[in-house]
């Protein structure tokens, strides 16, 4: 049995990359996945505002917003949630301003596959957390 839930947010257009995040984390041994997935960043906004995650998996483009501007506006949104960019873009400088401007990792797509996702997760819940 789990021991924790974690309210989840996804913030991904692709369905398909949607999907293999639900179920990566379904062999999370350590926590239930409470996810809610959002389309747009538009979609996201609202949820962040109205929600209470305890992290966010943000993709880089999305069909109405793209870049550090999203994490920034993100972070500003959502205080209290861990904001976890995830993309297929391999871009050190990139991942190095989003970590500057609040986000709390910086996860390629093609690494998310196996336990490594779920310990992203839990770890970027925990340095949040410590940030605070």
């Amino acid at each position: 049995m789990s021991e924790a839930t974690i309210d989840l947010l996804v913030i991904e257009d692709n369905p398909g990359d949607a999907l293999i995040v639900k179920e990566v984390l379904k062999d999370d041994t350590d926590a239930e996945y409470e996810i809610t997935i959002a389309k747009t960043f538009a979609e996201a906004t609202v949820a962040l505002q109205n929600g209470n995650y305890a992290a966010a998996l943000l993709d880089l483009s999305l069909p109405d917003a793209t870049g550090l501007e999203m994490v920034r506006t993100a972070v500003g949104l959502a205080s209290e949630t861990a904001i976890i960019v995830l993309t297929g873009r391999a871009d050190e400088a990139l991942a190095k301003q989003s970590i500057e401007i609040g986000a709390a990792d910086y996860l390629l797509k093609l690494h998310i596959f196996g336990p490594d996702l779920a310990i992203a997760i839990h770890a970027a819940i925990e340095r949040h957390g410590q940030k605070q």
